[in-house]
């Protein structure tokens, strides 16, 4: 066994470089996608460097899940291709150790890139999108033009908003579409209100054309009423900066809450949208293992052109899973794929396709 043992500790050594600098490099160049996106925003409203600062930290958790598989396969194909370039896999061979047992070394490193990832994700990041979503919200708030903002949730005394369309007017003034108002229900089983529109001042909120619909202790409708108008007085007001939640700033189970309650009502498109991002939380840690395994058999086949192919392996690797990741999510969103397709598709092909590399190659 010990021979096995030093061989993992040889090939994670390998790994740890590699996959430090390509986690800063994504970081970095996600930050420098996040400034150009926002740049004429902090120019013309004058943002201070503090608050950009500020925004920048909020999102380098979101950042580096989403960097950490396109480490893995970074680290996975130069460590392989270095590795096979100074002829050190072949003693290796010869001592009993297949490549599979070699990238056993990678599997364990992705195993524990992948836990790594799903603990940001579902503890860190969800916090940390909500501060950065405050910032931009707050931006969002100074403009002069009156923009729009889709999908956002709001919790606020006994009553859970959610919004599908939010476009400030003048002064205090909100234009909402689409609204939910769920009431937990100060006379005993809960109460859900849908409305095509409404307007809002924070405190005050008038829903047009509303459909109320009195739920049971099973969750189910047991009587529906029509209301030309109906107006919610809250004690205080609600804050759009502060309160509103948008998906990424859910944890797993709030985010099961909102599909569950969204369910009731039928909003498919958007019931489709907030599904896709429950998979994704769990889908997309796992792509840091399946990086790795794929990366190290095509580094190896490809090692005799040197490190410049190990790099280009992870490239092509990241650039294919990615995009065809963000094909499956439009589509499931759509509901052309269901939402666990949408999520999984890509682990799963990309998983079988490491799977017979690794055996060919072995």
């Amino acid at each position: 066994m010990a021979p096995m043992r030093l061989i993992d500790r040889y090939v994670l050594r390998e790994l740890g470089v590699p996959f430090g600098i390509g986690i800063a490099v994504g970081v970095l160049l996600l930050i420098g996608t996040l400034l150009f996106n926002y740049a004429s925003d902090f120019l013309n409203r004058g943002i201070s460097l503090l608050l950009i600062g500020k925004l920048v930290l909020a999102y380098v958790p979101k950042f580096w899940v989403i960097a950490m598989p396109m480490a893995m396969a970074f680290a996975a194909s130069l460590a392989i291709n270095r590795l096979a370039r100074d002829s050190e896999i072949t003693p290796m061979r010869m001592a009993g150790a297949p490549f599979r047992r070699i990238a056993a070394s990678i599997f364990l490193a992705g195993i524990l890139g992948s836990v790594v990832s799903y603990l940001m994700a579902e503890k860190v990041a969800p916090w940390a999108n909500k501060k950065g979503g405050q910032i931009v919200r707050q931006i969002w708030m100074q403009q002069v033009v009156p923009t729009a903002q889709p999908n956002v949730f709001l919790h606020a005394e006994n009553y859970t908003f959610y919004i599908g369309w939010l476009r400030k007017l003048d002064g205090n003034r909100f234009e909402l579409r689409n609204v939910l108002v769920y009431d937990t229900g100060r006379s005993g089983y809960p109460v859900l209100y849908v409305a095509p529109e409404a307007i809002t001042t924070r405190r005050l909120w008038t829903l047009r054309r509303v459909t109320r619909h009195d739920l049971g202790r099973d969750g189910m409708t047991v009587h529906q009423t029509h209301l030309p108008e109906l107006t919610l007085d809250l004690v205080r007001d609600v804050d759009f900066i502060s309160g509103a939640t948008q998906p990424d700033e859910m944890s797993s189970g709030e985010l099961m809450s909102q599909i569950r309650m969204l369910a009731r009502t039928g909003q498919g498109n958007t019931v489709n949208a907030y599904r896709v991002t429950y998979h994704f939380r769990f889908a997309l840690p796992l792509a840091c293992l399946v990086f790795g395994l794929l990366s190290a058999p095509l580094s190896l086949r490809f090692s005799r052109g040197g490190t410049f192919v190990g790099v280009l392996v992870s490239i092509i690797v990241s650039f294919l899973y990615w995009n065809t990741m963000i094909l499956s999510k439009v589509l499931g969103e759509n509901g052309v794929l269901p939402p666990v397709v949408a999520a999984w598709a890509m682990n799963v092909l990309f998983g079988v396709a490491a799977a017979i590399l690794a055996w060919r190659t072995g």
